[in-house]
């Protein structure tokens, strides 16, 4: 099998216009060691036009490149009709240029025979295919500092080469290894590589590959390219921490240690030193702790910030540089959890006329020291009180606390504040609560007394819900008394009882009916919400009144028709008579036919009444509201 065929055009002899001859070449190999490729090259005659044969001896020629070969021709060879007879088969050796490429390569042919007959010289041009003299090259992806494996794919195994780098513009450049045998190279990538991508996580590396012979002449240059990429485990930003201290004055006397965290008090100051690798530049920086957080674009040193009452012990430091490559370094600081202060004080006179107060309170407290080496917490409740926008006094009966956990109160009993509060009059009180870090206040006020009952000259006033034993001698209100859940009230206007009875809840009932009373002995009525009746309702045949209905007269009339009576002979003497014949008549007798009349039949048909549409089946009415109570 032939690399590659060339046939040239169709060559006239000299002597005959009828034989035709072409020169066919076949590449049949190629050598990258001496650059040539062997090539055989025929001549082929033929005849154009049929009954005639050319023969006789002779000789025949073809050319290779300017190199010529001939063959003597034989008699017995015979040129015939479109039948190609090689009259020249060689081989020749033809060089290829040091690029391994052959250009407008001549082939042509000539023969001449005794008949006489020949056909002159005549060359047609080829571009032979070819010889990758030069080696080629393939290299994956590495890492900056580290290494790829160059793999050689070469022509032969004499050739030797020069491998040769280029990176970045303008360019890092330099001769990874010369005239080397080897087929694959180890090439540790350069850290030079990191200033041409200082803003990019790689680069593309064109690698050249020089190719020589044994004698060290160039053969030719083949280029590859591969990814050169930067090592994000080496090229973090560098994070260093100068200082990472709480400056609250008040927190640290407290914690007798500035590298912990008091929670909400602590103001964390931060002063950081951060660096770009190799070339690299910092593009962002931000600190967080817990929902505090500062940023900043930029590369300036130091960076120095400070966030205001922190409450979280994890500080996350993250640093960005122009590659987009981040570092993120995690302090884990001591956190001391404390419990901000809250007061529920409650002050209330002993009864509604009394003059006598007491009060009750709960809250949360740090029960705890601040941390370890700190200092413990404290409790501490004061109280004040003054008539309604009166000049405040301070409470003389002090305030004693029950602690349990982080909660703190009066105790089991309600503590009386004295006796000098008239019910008369409206009073505030203020309830002071600290500890080491925080006082909070919470007003609280007590109304004036109202008495239960007042008597006036045209009635009686209640000032507070009354109850009232029922038979079984159950306590009760007077709305359970009267209206009990699932009592019913009727009204004209869309009056919610809700509104007139509190703690109450009442909902519309029985839209668009009426009430029926309970009657044990009629199905439809012997259970409390049974529902049933209609609106309107249509007739059905059983439910009408026994009726009769009058038909109109008529009459029934009968078609017209006639009798016929038989004629004959009966006498002897041939009288002759009419007779009405019940069998057979006398032969010979004048006969007509029978006609038999009927009456026609009638139909008589009662007119409809009535439209068929249901009836309204409503009393007169007036609408109103039933309201029942449901809670």
């Amino acid at each position: 099998m032939s690399i590659a065929t060339y046939i040239s055009p169709t060559f006239d002899c000299d002597q005959s216009s009828f034989v035709k001859f072409r020169v066919v070449v076949d590449v049949i190999s190629q050598s990258s060691v001496d650059r040539t490729s062997y090539c055989r090259v025929r001549l082929q005659a033929w005849r154009t036009n049929t009954g005639y044969t050319t023969y006789g001896a002779g000789t025949g020629y073809v050319d290779a490149d300017g190199s010529q070969q001939s063959q003597s021709i034989i008699s017995s060879q015979t040129i015939t009709y479109n039948s190609y007879t090689v009259l020249v088969d060689k081989y020749f050796y033809v060089q290829h240029g040091t690029d391994g490429r052959k250009l407008n390569c001549q082939f042509g042919g000539y023969f001449s025979i005794s008949s006489p007959m020949s056909g002159g010289w005549d060359y047609f041009y080829v571009t032979l295919p070819d010889i990758p003299v030069a080696s080629t090259i393939t290299a994956p992806s590495g890492l900056i500092e580290g290494t790829t494996i160059i793999s050689i794919n070469r022509a032969s195994s004499t050739f030797k080469h020069t491998l040769k780098y280029s990176f970045g513009s303008p360019a890092v450049e330099g001769t990874i290894t010369s005239l080397t045998s080897a087929t694959s190279v180890e090439f540790v990538i350069p850290t030079s590589f990191y200033a041409k991508i200082p803003d990019s996580k790689n680069g593309i590396c064109t690698l050249t590959c020089e190719t020589y012979d044994a004698s060290n002449n160039l053969l030719g240059t083949k280029t590859t390219t591969f990814l050169a990429n930067v090592n994000e485990a080496i090229n973090e930003p560098t994070i260093s921490i100068t200082e990472l201290i709480d400056i609250n004055s008040v927190s640290v006397a407290l914690t007798n240690d500035n590298s912990k965290i008091l929670k909400g008090f602590s103001n964390l100051k931060s002063v950081l030193n951060i660096t770009a690798k190799n070339s690299a530049t910092l593009s962002y920086r931000k600190i967080t702790c817990g929902l505090k957080s500062a940023e900043i674009f930029g590369a300036t040193n130091p960076w120095t910030n400070t966030l205001l009452g922190v409450s979280d012990g994890v500080v996350t430091i993250i640093a960005t540089d122009s590659r987009g490559i981040t570092k993120t370094l995690t302090v884990n600081k001591t956190l001391i959890n404390y419990i901000p202060l809250t007061a529920n004080p409650n002050f209330e006179r002993v009864s509604p006329t009394s003059s006598e107060v007491v009060v009750t309170y709960d809250g949360d407290y740090f029960n705890n020291t601040f941390g370890v080496g700190g200092v413990a917490n404290t409790l501490t409740i004061a109280w004040s009180y003054r008539i309604l926008n009166g000049v405040w006094a301070v409470g003389s009966v002090p305030l004693t606390d029950v602690k349990v956990g982080n909660r703190y109160s009066n105790g089991d009993d309600p503590i009386s504040v004295g006796s000098i509060y008239p019910y008369s009059d409206f009073y505030e009180f203020k309830i002071t609560i600290s500890d080491k870090l925080t006082q909070i206040e919470v007003t609280d006020l007590v109304k004036k007394g109202i008495p239960p009952m007042a008597v006036k000259d045209d009635r009686v006033e209640f000032d507070v819900p009354i109850f009232i034993k029922n038979a079984s001698g159950v306590l009760g209100s007077l709305v359970d008394l009267f209206y009990p859940i699932g009592s019913i009230i009727i009204s004209e206007g869309n009056n919610n009882p809700q509104s007139r009875f509190v703690d109450t809840t009442w909902e519309v009932y029985g839209t668009g009916r009426v009430l029926v009373g309970y009657d044990v002995s009629q199905t439809e009525f012997n259970s409390g919400g049974k529902t049933g009746g209609a609106k309107v309702h249509t007739l059905t045949s059983n439910e009408m009144p026994i009726h009769t209905h009058t038909q109109d007269a008529h009459n029934h009339s009968q078609n017209a028709h006639q009798h016929n009576i038989d004629h004959d002979y009966d006498g002897a003497g041939g009288s002759s008579r009419y007779t009405v014949h019940n069998g057979a008549y006398v032969s010979g007798a004048t006969t007509t036919s029978w006609v038999t009349a009927s009456n026609i039949a009638a139909t008589a048909t009662n007119q409809n009444a009535g439209g068929g549409q249901a009836h309204n089946n409503l009393p007169p009415y007036i609408v109103v509201y039933y309201w029942k109570r449901t809670a």
